[in-house]
């Protein structure tokens, strides 16, 4: 693994803080959502990279981490915004969600195995 599993999540928090300043939703039900959601999916993916490395690919542990931000934040559109009108926006969203985890996890996977600069780092072994 590249990266140890608190400096993952100091990127995600990263991630979360600087998309909220950019956009100016630091603090709105934007943020909670983008937070909720990249929390969840970092620590699912940290969790099954951990427990099924030799198992689970990376197109899954892509899948995985989508399956749970997108769960997540539909909780939040249900508790927060919608009530139980979420069942129609739920469908869409993890439809999307699958489809754009699987490319990237996809593409991660066919980068990780070409990688002439992971390989001469010993960094291929994620």
């Amino acid at each position: 693994m590249v990266f140890k599993p608190k400096d993952i999540m100091l990127l995600i928090l990263l991630k979360i803080f600087g998309q909220g300043l950019i956009t100016g939703t630091l603090l709105s039900y934007i943020f909670l959502f983008s937070a909720a959601g990249s929390i969840a999916s970092g620590t699912v993916m940290i969790l099954l990279i951990y427990t099924l490395r030799s198992n689970i690919g990376l197109v899954g542990i892509s899948i995985a981490g989508a399956l749970a931000s997108n769960s997540v934040q539909i909780l939040f559109a249900k508790l927060f915004i919608f009530g139980d009108s979420v069942r129609y926006i739920a469908p869409p969203l993890f439809i999307m969600g699958f489809i754009s985890a699987f490319i990237l996890g996809f593409f991660a996977d066919k980068f990780i195995k070409t990688s002439t600069w992971l390989k001469s780092r010993n960094l291929h072994e994620i």
